[in-house]
């Protein structure tokens, strides 16, 4: 694999790239860069067009770089499009061992290193730190509501999540013997709730 250093003008991004780039996620990665360097190239396919790297790419400009480093192949359309959309779903794969988060975490706050560098916000970090709450002595949830207290809620959530959503879902029903979502999830959240 040859790593090149080119003009950071002559990289163009994927106009149909399917992933949304939040503001704080490129904030998140021009902070990385600043304190750690770009070590990490985008890959980009035979006409200089980002398969995998747009973040980096919008934060390198945002620190107004001009060159960036890259990784330069060959693609057919469909090994790039396949490959952008794996490389962003994977990341959705990933969980947290958070025990080890938390040890991980804690040698750089006795450090008084910058735990922002780590790309989760303070109230995330906080709650890592925070004491559990002591939940002996609160009130059971009342699960005999009169249709007077029946509100609607509604639930968003990313379209790339509505598969597992819907397979949840199905076994919920299943679980709890409902036919419908509103009963489904209501039932876990209580569940979850007196089980915590």
């Amino acid at each position: 694999m040859e790593i090149q250093e080119i003009n950071i003008d002559e990289i163009k991004p994927y106009k149909n790239n399917p992933r949304d780039i939040s503001v704080e996620a490129v904030e998140k990665v021009a902070n990385s860069i600043k304190e750690f360097g770009n070590n990490q190239p985008i890959v980009i396919d035979q006409d200089n067009v980002i398969v995998v790297g747009h973040t980096r790419w919008k934060a390198l400009k945002k620190l107004g770089k001009t060159t960036a480093s890259v990784v330069k192949k060959q693609f057919n359309k469909n090994d790039s499009i396949a490959y952008r959309i794996m490389d962003n779903r994977s990341n959705e794969e990933s969980k947290w061992a958070n025990k080890l988060l938390k040890e991980e975490l804690n040698v750089l706050q006795d450090e008084n290193f910058n735990l922002d560098l780590t790309g989760f916000n303070p109230s995330e970090i906080d709650q890592f730190f925070l004491p559990k709450e002591d939940k002996s002595d609160l009130p059971e949830i009342d699960l005999n509501l009169n249709e007077n207290d029946v509100k609607m809620i509604q639930i968003f959530f990313n379209p790339e999540q509505e598969t597992k959503f819907k397979e949840a879902i199905e076994k919920l029903y299943q679980k709890y013997n409902v036919d419908n979502i509103s009963d489904a999830v209501y039932q876990a959240v209580i569940n979850e709730s007196n089980n915590s």
